[in-house]
């Protein structure tokens, strides 16, 4: 769980706030997924200072603003604005649906 928060938060802190807010922080993916033993409420504070961060990014756009475009340094690639937080929605969707098959899974060892 740990990894799977990391990871999402920083991929968000990154489309969100590097790409889409022009932020400028050093995203290191590869240690994302390395983290252990993290305590719960230092997970917690991570989500809640992206959550706190893109909603302060995303407040300050406008409509035009989702059109505009968007050059990814990892890859290159040129994205919108709009594509950037739509991937982020479906990224992190997915990952909290994983969190959620862990949380079943441990649900049912513990009922066996």
């Amino acid at each position: 769980l740990a990894v799977l928060v990391t990871h999402f938060t920083g991929s968000e802190q990154f489309r969100i706030g590097d790409l889409i807010g022009r932020g400028a922080t050093e995203r290191d993916r590869a240690a994302e997924f390395r983290v252990q033993g993290l305590e719960v409420a230092t997970l917690q504070q991570r989500l809640a200072t992206i959550l706190a961060d893109s909603r302060a990014t995303l407040e300050s756009l406008t409509i035009e603003d989702l059109s505009s475009t968007r050059v990814d340094p990892s890859n290159g690639q040129t994205y919108t604005a709009a594509w950037l937080l739509a991937q982020t929605l479906a990224h992190t969707g997915l990952h909290v649906g994983h969190m959620q098959m862990m949380r079943q899974l441990w649900d049912q060892q513990g009922a066996g």
